[in-house]
């Protein structure tokens, strides 16, 4: 028989995979469905309060946390659980560069039950969100902050990514396999062939339009011009021919003020749902021999909505898309999927030397725990950022006289839904922030912006 201390951990092993999934579905499905406050009440219970405590899956729970409320309009609060979720992510990072051993020992333990640590995207739109809730909370100082800490987030992104493949190169060399022959297979390029696709050289290094025109816009209504025009041309150069980047690049350009001749509403939103991680497999050769491995893959959500109709008695815009989400996750899936690939490879390597030796202390008990495990440690680590959209897209137009504005979301076949009117307040830049993640749930709130003081 063996060691009954080995049973407690494999049921451990075997049920740890599929909690987070379980109890997010709690507060996703109603999310998806229309129902934001119910998800926000749902995930800021006390129900959940282990898994936002959780410290091998908090910062994930605390990420859809701080999403959800956000939609639901509750900034403080959203603000108060990205600002937790942002400062163990950074706690993660300030920690000693991660050894062979450590290494090693996170892959035996499976890809589920290492820490969720945040991923280089995550971090990008966490300093986003965080823009919006200041800006909403009427901290324009603030706001201006995250939106340069984006930038910083970029570089650190494409820094990281080079550090987790070096580990998991250092790691795989350790049991023998050669990387350099591994992934320049044939069966793995065809497994990121569906990614692939998704990439343009635009986000190749992690690079946001949202973030530079949000840092522009900012800093165009707060007086700093050059500023303001650093930020709004490179947005411009990400996406070329953008209606409203272009006309407010040109009134930037004029000098004019960000306001306009009376007043200006700049419509966000924010549609769909970026991509879910779902379990894939892939035949790999190695020096070890042939191996199935257990490997993640995208799958992309259709877009159900086309575009926000906003309309006035005096005007009628379309939104018009500035930043694919999906392309984002996707170029950051792309850039780890190596890493992946050699822990997959390395823990097949491993849990076979393992296996022997229970074989050979335990006998055909043995080779039943060593399979059972092998089997609970192969799964693919599926969390995810689900509450994020799958793209931003823009517009603007004047203020109304009638201070009101009509919303409706367009389908691809032009039908209108969720129809519902807006009043503006009293200011002369209004920020419009719109989230649609289908046909069954629109959330709008108006967000008022005004310059900290007139620069000299």
């Amino acid at each position: 028989m063996p060691s009954t201390h080995f049973l407690p951990l494999l049921a451990a092993l075997l049920a740890a995979g599929c909690s987070t999934t379980r109890d997010l579905a709690a507060v996703l499905d109603p999310y998806r469905a229309g129902q934001v406050e119910l998800a926000a009440d749902l995930i800021s219970s006390e129900e959940f309060e282990a898994q936002r405590s959780s410290e091998t899956d908090g910062v994930i729970w605390l990420l859809e946390q701080g999403k959800v409320l956000q939609d639901a309009g509750r900034f403080e609060a959203s603000e108060r659980a990205f600002a937790l979720a942002d400062g163990r992510m950074r706690a993660f990072e300030r920690e000693a560069e991660i050894s062979v051993t450590d290494e090693l020992a996170g892959v035996l333990a499976g890809a589920g039950l290492r820490d969720y640590r945040g991923r280089g995207w995550e971090k990008i739109l966490l300093e986003v969100y965080r823009c919006l809730n200041a800006l909403a909370l009427g901290d324009l100082e603030e706001a201006r902050v995250f939106s340069r800490r984006a930038f910083v987030r970029q570089a650190q992104a494409v820094a990281a990514g080079t550090d987790e493949i070096r580990a998991a190169r250092k790691a795989a060399r350790s049991q023998g396999i050669d990387a350099r022959e591994v992934l320049g297979q044939e069966r793995l390029r065809e497994h990121t062939e569906q990614v692939a696709t998704r990439v343009t050289s635009a986000y190749a290094d992690y690079a946001n339009p949202l973030a530079s025109f949000l840092a522009g816009l900012l800093a165009w209504i707060d007086g700093d011009e050059s500023g303001a025009l650093v930020d709004l041309r490179k947005a411009a150069a990400m996406v070329p021919d953008h209606p409203t980047l272009e006309a407010l690049l040109g009134e930037l350009e004029a000098r004019a003020p960000p306001h306009g001749a009376g007043g200006r509403v700049i419509a966000l939103l924010e549609t769909g749902l970026a991509p879910a991680i779902v379990e894939d497999s892939v035949t790999i050769y190695s020096d070890n021999g042939w191996s199935r491995l257990a490997l993640p893959a995208l799958a992309f959500h259709g877009r159900e909505v086309a575009s926000l109709a906003i309309e006035s008695a005096d005007d009628s815009v379309r939104t018009v898309a500035l930043a694919d989400v999906d392309a984002i996750v996707a170029a950051d899936f792309q850039r780890r999927l190596p890493g992946i690939v050699l822990r997959a490879l390395t823990a097949a390597a491993l849990k076979e030397v393992a296996t022997t030796q229970l074989r050979h202390e335990h006998g055909d008990w043995g080779v039943v725990l060593g399979s059972l495990w092998k089997v609970a440690t192969a799964r693919v680590d599926t969390r995810t950022w689900h509450t994020v959209g799958a793209g931003f897209q823009l517009a603007h137009l004047d203020r109304p006289a009638s201070g009101v504005l009509t919303l409706a979301a367009l389908d691809r076949h032009g039908g209108r839904h969720l129809v519902h009117d807006v009043e503006l307040p009293d200011s002369s830049v209004v920020i419009l922030l719109v989230r649609c993640p289908n046909l069954l749930s629109l959330q709008s709130h108006v967000i008022s912006t005004r310059p900290l003081k007139p620069r000299p």
